[in-house]
């Protein structure tokens, strides 16, 4: 049984040395941790000790020293979009060579590689590797012979915990050489070099989320940019790709 009023927080900012910090009783066994306000980018090691009749217990039990560890972060947008006004995406890069499903900002038509309607809930429109045509076979206006880009508009990622979420599609087990392409996903932060956040290989056959925490690729920037590159490399294969809620 827990001797009530034992109950405390040990809380250390960064590498510093914890302190404990008595918790707060909600009632109904329930208990409030007062984790202290600090900067953006701070880390907060804490973990939570009570007496009881038989000793001293902690949570998580295997190392008070490590115990949980929260990151200090305002949720703030730098920059979102959703595709349903133009706000400056850019279709095309240095090295791009596709003979066809070049991106597009479109209400999508749906095949069995591209989807039928956007990931936005209060929206219709996102990019896509090509506009389907109804009445056509699903590898009429896909990624052909070579790479597409689609790259962002210049966004701010300047604090340590600036992440990129972004909705995507992506489909390449169907066609002659299914399971032979990827979608890669680069960053900038305006030094004229990109760096791989990921390349996507799966094709789930609905939209998926990916995150990535910029700060673990590269360093935080006021000019950063995203890229990504749809691909139809070596043998022919049918490839779709979509971007939306970015």
């Amino acid at each position: 049984e827990v001797i009530a009023g034992s109950e405390v927080a040990w809380i250390a900012i960064d590498d510093g040395a914890a302190a404990p910090v008595p918790l707060v009783a909600l009632g109904s066994d329930q208990f409030e941790v007062p984790l202290p306000a600090v900067a953006c980018g701070r880390t907060i090691r804490w973990w939570l000790e009570a007496e009881t009749s038989l000793g001293t217990i902690r949570l998580p039990s295997e190392s008070g020293l490590a115990g949980f560890v929260s990151e200090a972060v305002i949720d703030q947008v730098a920059f979102a979009d959703d595709f349903e006004l133009d706000r400056g995406w850019t279709v095309g890069a240095p090295g791009d060579n596709a003979t066809a499903g070049l991106w597009t900002r479109v209400a999508p038509v749906g095949t069995s590689a591209q989807p039928g309607s956007d990931h936005s809930p209060d929206g219709t429109l996102c990019f896509v590797t090509g506009q389907h045509v109804a009445g056509q076979g699903a590898g009429t206006s896909d990624v052909d012979n070579g790479v597409t880009s689609l790259t962002s508009p210049v966004f701010a990622a300047s604090a340590p915990a600036a992440e990129v979420r972004v909705w995507l599609w992506h489909s390449n087990n169907q066609g002659a050489n299914p399971g032979t392409d990827s979608m890669l996903v680069q960053a900038s932060n305006g030094d004229g070099s990109w760096v791989l956040l990921a390349e996507i290989a799966e094709s789930p056959g609905v939209w998926f989320e990916r995150r990535w925490r910029l700060a673990e690729f590269l360093p935080p920037s006021a000019t950063c940019r995203i890229r990504f590159v749809a691909r139809d490399l070596g043998a022919g294969s049918l490839v779709e790709a979509a971007v939306d809620d970015f």
